[in-house]
């Protein structure tokens, strides 16, 4: 897989560039020093041919598919008046509490503080007033994660990175986050289940394999997502789940969200590209009403997480 990687170097720098100017050091591995922005490493391999390249790419590949994304949102909201709300969050990377890097698989308590900051920029690409908890002060469940104001009522966003497949931990999930967000000074509020280490590598990208359009893997994936959901409400009853959220703040649903680095043979480029698909579900848990104003709120969210990716239509990865 030959791929030209000038659009993703080109986020990296700008983000590069982007952290020094708020005096926040680029992230390294606080075991091995080694850089974490490991593009670099990808770009050298492959503008010089003469390095030994590793016999499965796919790591590399995936960890400069994820920073390219996850910096063009960065990028993107840096002129919002909240970003300097992100700083503590940022300086976190600088510290160490999460590699950036390497694909959100890494198991790592810290990559809830990063989930965080990605949902916050989503929020503030859509145009939201936004406050994020403070990721060393932590307010210990007593707010949501993000509170973003948007058509004028206050929305709390609880994130919940889930790594375990039992249903009842997922439901244990959704607990916590509807109970952090009806403690919170918000009027509405969502769970969401940051469902990424459900899918491991070689589930989302077999060796040597390449999807042959965008629709197949996106599909497959999304029904993953609907099914862990689905054993979570057959485990634990219908009765259970229309009690947690009865006369709750929190809207009677979650949103379910995964990054799924891979490779598709683009439609266009006939040739197959290193790209990191995104996918954010709302799935309603109750047979209770949700006002289509809900589901319209993270419709824009989503839209932005599948707009903002640089200059490339699907990814920052991929030949020209």
């Amino acid at each position: 897989m030959d791929i030209n990687f000038r659009l993703a170097s080109q986020l990296v720098d700008d983000l590069e560039v982007l952290l020094e100017r708020h005096e926040i050091s680029i992230p390294k591995d606080p075991v091995t020093q080694i850089d974490m922005l490991s593009t670099w490493r990808v770009l050298r391999a492959h503008e010089n041919k003469s390095i030994l390249r590793p016999v499965d790419e796919r790591p590399l590949l995936a960890s400069a598919a994820m920073l390219a994304d996850q910096a063009a949102k960065i990028l993107a909201v840096k002129e919002h008046p909240d970003f300097p709300k992100l700083l503590p969050h940022l300086n976190k990377l600088s510290e160490g509490a999460i590699n950036i890097g390497l694909p959100p698989t890494f198991h790592h308590d810290a990559s809830n503080k990063f989930s965080e900051l990605y949902w916050a920029c989503l929020c503030m690409a859509k145009g939201d007033r936004v406050e994020v908890d403070d990721p060393d002060a932590s307010s210990g469940g007593t707010n949501p994660d993000v509170i973003a104001i948007s058509g004028g009522r206050k929305i709390g966003y609880a994130l919940k990175t889930v790594r375990s497949k039992a249903p009842m931990t997922l439901f244990e999930n959704l607990e916590k986050a509807v109970d952090q967000i009806e403690r919170a000074d918000v009027d509405i509020g969502f769970p969401v289940l940051n469902l990424t280490p459900q899918f491991e590598l070689d589930e989302v990208w077999p060796l040597g394999f390449s999807w042959p359009n965008y629709i197949v893997p996106g599909l497959l994936f999304g029904e993953k997502i609907k099914g862990l959901l689905a054993d979570m409400c057959r485990y634990v009853g219908g009765s259970s789940m229309n009690e947690l959220f009865e006369g709750k703040k929190s809207v009677p649903a979650c949103v379910a969200f995964c990054f799924a680095p891979t490779s598709v043979i683009h439609d266009t480029l006939i040739t197959p590209v290193s790209t990191s698909l995104k996918i954010m579900m709302f799935i309603i848990l109750t047979d209770a009403d949700v006002e289509t104003v809900n589901a319209s709120e993270i419709k824009a969210l989503n839209d932005v997480m599948q707009s903002i990716v640089g200059q490339h239509p699907q990814s920052a990865l991929g030949d020209s």
